[in-house]
């Protein structure tokens, strides 16, 4: 009960400040697209099927 209790109790709190949920969510979203841009992801890929294609 009480890790359950601690949990939403830290959950309620973090849901109490906007602020820090838009700021995650801005450094989230940064992350992301860092991550996945279109470019990486397409890299990736192509390195990935030469490797298991053999071509290099």
């Amino acid at each position: 009960m009480v890790l359950r209790d601690s949990l939403a109790l830290k959950m309620k709190k973090f849901l109490d400040t906007p602020a820090t949920i838009k700021q995650m969510g801005t450094a989230a979203q940064k992350r992301a697209l860092e991550l996945y841009s279109k470019e990486r992801v397409t890299s990736a890929m192509l390195d990935y099927y030469k490797k298991i294609t053999g071509i290099a």
